[in-house]
């Protein structure tokens, strides 16, 4: 009897990876606070959280006390799959290992590009959470000007609301344009200091984090702690069953993620215009 990965699982099992050996770059471990990992579209995360805080007040030496209890609350954080499938030929799986490498590097890219794009603009009438960018309830923090103070001012209004800014997102093409404004139009000092000072990527002390998955001409400034995020592992999987005729192999990539925000109103979202590009 010759065994080969055709048998059972148990002899030739798929492999598992904590996602975020295998996509450490992507945006929801950097963004958001991580609650577990559930299984499926149905179950959900229950978050509980404080709504309002218990009224506590002056009280006369040897009278009664009221009582007050905090307001509670919860959210629940749904999960979607993200997923993609790749079929290779034997042959070329068995010519070139270099080239399955590259292949699987690919298919890694893929992911962490659909979840980066998700996690901040996903529509979820296309399947998963919503974006954050379209949230219900975020702070509107106007158009930005010749400087930074609308930055400022977002800023000013999540701490208003009780948050504490932690990240600035935006696109590389916004990017760009913050770093060459100028303190005054007939200077040559940018506002955000010298070269050596704008490759760290931080603005009023938070880190900055520049993706293509952001809509140009956006910059989102968020409080982590309130963006509560479902993550599961990476599940890396091949068939020969399925593309069986095709003497060919099929690879899979699931990861399934979600969020949910608890307060929205500690997030703001700024717009940019951005100059034509001569």
């Amino acid at each position: 009897m010759t065994f080969t990965t055709a048998n059972p699982r148990a002899f030739s099992p798929d492999e598992t990876f904590v996602a975020r050996e295998i996509v450490p770059d992507a945006l929801i471990w950097q963004l958001t606070t991580i609650a577990g990992a559930i299984e499926g579209d149905a179950p959900a995360v229950r978050v509980p959280y404080v709504k309002a805080d218990p009224s506590p007040g002056f009280v006369a030496e040897g009278e009664q006390i009221d009582e007050s209890a905090p307001t509670l609350d919860e959210i629940l954080v749904k999960t979607g799959k993200i997923a993609t499938l790749m079929k290779q030929s034997n042959e070329s799986a068995r010519s070139s290992s270099e080239a399955t490498s590259v292949l699987s590097a690919s298919l890694t890219r893929s992911v962490i590009t659909k979840a980066d794009t998700a996690l901040l603009a996903n529509d979820p009438l296309t399947g998963g959470p919503e974006g954050l960018l379209t949230l219900t309830g975020i702070q509107d923090g106007g158009t930005l000007g010749t400087n930074l103070d609308e930055i400022a001012d977002a800023i000013t209004l999540i701490e208003a609301a009780g948050g504490t800014a932690t990240n600035i997102v935006t696109d590389p093409a916004t990017w760009g344009h913050l770093r060459k404004m100028k303190i005054a139009a007939d200077s040559n000092v940018t506002l955000l200091g010298d070269a050596a000072v704008q490759t760290q990527r931080t603005l009023y002390g938070m880190p900055v984090n520049v993706t293509a998955a952001m809509t140009e001409g956006t910059i989102l400034i968020i409080d982590s702690s309130q963006i509560i995020s479902s993550v599961g592992p990476i599940r890396l999987e091949q068939s020969e069953h399925a593309y069986f005729d095709l003497d060919a192999v099929g690879r899979r990539v699931t990861w399934r993620i979600g969020w949910n925000v608890v307060r929205p109103e500690r997030l703001a979202k700024i717009a940019v215009t951005l100059p034509i590009a001569e």
